[in-house]
């Protein structure tokens, strides 16, 4: 069985939960195929595969555009033969309707969506899984076409906040045709149905979580003054970083006894805006930008770190949380989206008490080993990597 995986590129240093997909999907024997614009591999974000070169996953990649041809009169000439020859093919429905104007508009006259079809023929795939919703929505033209293929779309945080600021009619057509839309989180679930998905097609499954990688080899506990502190997160404002910066500031000079060590692993437009607030707060010496890292430099920084700090003004569901308390972190996190669901080893609060909320958990460090188990635990039990992929697989193999 072949499953195209469907993003904009490939890899994506925010987005392991897709290389983790792809890998899972390898291992248990599936063809995977992974579409990128332009089938191309993003050079800038090799570091998402750190540990992982064994897989090339870059020979994955493709393009279903690739039978496309940019020149006009070269196109039509090359879509007559792909058109009848796709009238000898079981899919010939598929190829008819691709050129069907009315429906599919500019799709169907500029015969994209009839090369697309016959990419998705030739390459004997038969299920499409998208990330995030504009892909889904761009993909769901082929399942239109009646082409005897199954489409899944998985939203995680941008597309839903997208479909609440544009409403969610944006998605009506990827959800009239969809065989499943995949929620990670009861926060998704609900805007999804307020979007119109009906309750029928929900697929509730979390991105899951490769636990022992993450797996702390002591226990989460204070020996001497310096307590490290740990950001995992874009530099971009709907993360809010200047809160958990702010709040680090103030309680040092309210814990002068405690050393505070804040490192931040992540890049993005607001890193010099960032740093700069760190220069006035006057805590220079105690935070660390490392930039993006690879999964293996953020894995063993969580386990060496104490406490991680989420900060951010909107969320869905926060892997990097189920992560950080797969490390046996301690959490303290702004109470937005599913975010409060999941933090078990920790604490989850409004951003205006953020920083009492942060003096608190550092106060009380003789907890923290029960909190990093509780953690720990809750993550081990219900996002393992291993549970959800084995969900995946009997949901794609249920109808084969």
């Amino acid at each position: 069985m072949t499953v195209l995986v469907w993003v904009k590129t490939f890899p994506a240093i925010s987005e392991t939960f897709v290389r983790d997909h792809v890998v899972g999907l390898i291992d248990s024997g599936f063809d995977v195929l992974i579409h990128t614009k332009g089938g191309q591999f993003n050079e800038d974000a090799f570091k998402a595969l750190e540990g992982l070169e064994t897989y090339h996953l870059e020979t994955y990649l493709v393009d279903v555009d690739a039978y496309y041809e940019p020149q006009r009169f070269k196109r039509y000439v090359k879509g007559v033969g792909v058109f009848f020859n796709g009238l000898l093919s079981p899919q010939r429905k598929a190829y008819f309707n691709a050129l069907n104007v009315f429906k599919f508009k500019a799709e169907a006259w500029s015969l994209r969506l009839l090369f697309r079809v016959h990419f998705i023929v030739r390459k004997k795939v038969s299920i499409i899984h998208a990330h995030f919703g504009d892909n889904g929505v761009m993909a769901s033209s082929i399942k239109a076409t009646g082409l005897d293929i199954r489409l899944y779309t998985t939203f995680h945080g941008y597309d839903i906040r997208l479909g609440i600021a544009k409403g969610g009619g944006i998605y009506k057509r990827l959800f009239a045709v969809a065989d499943g839309i995949v929620s990670i989180s009861n926060y998704n679930k609900q805007h999804l149905l307020d979007f119109g998905l009906a309750a029928s097609k929900v697929i509730d499954l979390p991105n899951g979580v490769d636990t022992e990688a993450f797996k702390r080899p002591r226990p989460n506990v204070l020996e001497g003054a310096t307590i490290r502190l740990l950001s995992v997160a874009r530099l971009v404002p709907e993360k809010a970083l200047q809160i958990a910066l702010e709040a680090v500031a103030l309680v040092q000079a309210q814990l002068p006894d405690y050393i505070l060590e804040y490192t931040i692993i992540g890049e993005g437009p607001e890193r010099k805006a960032l740093e700069d607030l760190v220069v006035r707060l006057g805590i220079s010496s105690q935070v660390r930008f490392l930039g993006s890292q690879s999964s293996i430099v953020v894995q063993e920084a969580m386990k060496t770190h104490h406490v991680f700090l989420l900060s951010s003004k909107v969320e869905a569901l926060p892997t990097v949380l189920l992560e950080a308390q797969a490390a046996g972190l301690v959490i303290v996190a702004t109470d937005v989206g599913s975010v409060r669901d999941i933090v078990k080893g920790g604490e989850v609060c409004a951003a205006k008490l953020f920083t009492e909320t942060l003096k608190t958990m550092l106060t009380c460090y003789d907890d923290w080993e029960r909190l990093s188990a509780l953690g720990s635990t809750f993550v081990a039990t219900h996002y393992n990597y291993e549970s959800v992929l084995k969900t995946l697989k009997s949901i794609y193999l249920s109808h084969e």
